[in-house]
Order: C-alpha cells, then structure tokens, then sequence
C-alpha cells in the first residue's frame, strides 16, 4: 500500500526533480515553458511552488518522494502573510515562463474558476518510471477527503486527456474545454469535483 505524507524542508529539492521530470514532456509544459532548458526551468519553478505549498501546510508526498503534489488551499484558510509570498513568487516565476501565454490562458479560464471557496490543485507528478502505480491518486486522496468532511469544492487545470481519466476517476467533471488562440492551440480545461456525501451506515 503506497504511504503519503506531508512533505517536510528535507523533500523539496527531489520533490521539485520529481515535478519537473513528470512534466517536462506534458503539452502544457512545452506550451508554457518554449525554451531549450525546459528542465531546468521547470525544476527552479516548481521550487518556487513548493514555497508557497510548505507555507499552506499543503504539499503531499510519497515516503521516497517518487511522487509529490501541491495544493492551494481556499483563500480564507491562507496567512495574510502569504500575499507578499505568493508575490515574491510570481515575479521570480516570471523570469522562467513564457509570460504572456500565462496572461491569455489565465484570462481564458479565469471566468470558469469557482466563487466559492475551494481547493485548487496546483500540480502533481509522478515520476516517469514509477507511471501506473496509483501514486498520483494516493497523493491527492487526503486533501478530496477533507473536502468531503468539511462539504469544499476541489478544482483543477489540466491539458491532457489521460489527466481527464485519472480526475474523472476520482470524482471531478469537466466544466468547460477552451484553446490557446495561437498557433499551438493548447486544450485549456477546467474541472471541478463536488463534496461526495458520507454513506449512512
């Protein structure tokens, strides 16, 4: 049985190598990230997601950190301090993304994402020779169960048919299915999974 964890300061470095080689090859990635050092660039962002994960008590792990996911939590469970993180964080991002890309998609989604409060799954990841174990799915179960107990929404981003399977399994539905008005014409979709009522026993 796969064993998850909240991640400790001793997981980020392989929990950034683990996010970055699980998603250097997604659409997504290549779409947001159009440089020859991809990897890198990957790797140094996703440490800066971490940083805000740690501060949200909100990054999962697998005991050998194979696999690692960070949650955003509903705004009104965050620090006031955070702002000022959460903005450190996007001005240093800036320097490895493609900007302007994250402008329109941001823009595209935006008028789908939820009103009320929410857990919104920044990412996850599983390293490519570790695929098919069920890792994923472990890694995000506490934070869909703790949706159930306290009745919150949990949403997501994803450009990848297989991550709609893997989602749709685990109870979340597709909202809307927008594309990049680019050359690439990246899917943008939206899910959301509403709170699963406990069985009467």
């Amino acid at each position: 049985m796969t064993h998850v964890r909240l991640a400790t300061d001793a997981d980020l470095d392989a929990a950034a190598d683990t996010l970055a080689l699980a998603q250097v090859d997604y659409a997504w990635a290549e779409w947001a990230f159009p440089y020859p050092d991809r990897l890198d660039r990957l790797r140094r962002s996703f440490a800066l997601d971490l940083q805000l994960g740690m501060a949200w008590h909100s990054v999962w792990v697998t005991d050998d950190v194979a696999a690692a996911a960070i949650w955003v939590p509903p705004a009104d469970r965050r620090q006031p301090a955070d702002a000022a993180l959460v903005a450190d964080v996007q001005a240093a991002q800036g320097a490895l993304i493609d900007v302007e890309r994250m402008r329109v998609s941001h823009e595209l989604t935006h008028p789908f994402q939820p009103l009320v409060p929410s857990w919104y799954l920044g990412t996850v990841g599983t390293r490519p020779d570790r695929r098919g174990e069920g890792l994923a799915s472990a890694l995000l179960q506490p934070i869909l169960d703790e949706c159930d107990r306290t009745r919150t929404l949990a949403w997501l981003e994803t450009s990848s048919d297989d991550n709609v399977r893997l989602y749709e399994r685990l109870g979340f539905v597709e909202v809307v299915r927008l594309h990049t008005p680019d050359e690439v014409g990246l899917p943008l979709i939206v899910m959301e999974r509403q709170p699963v009522a406990a069985t009467a026993v």
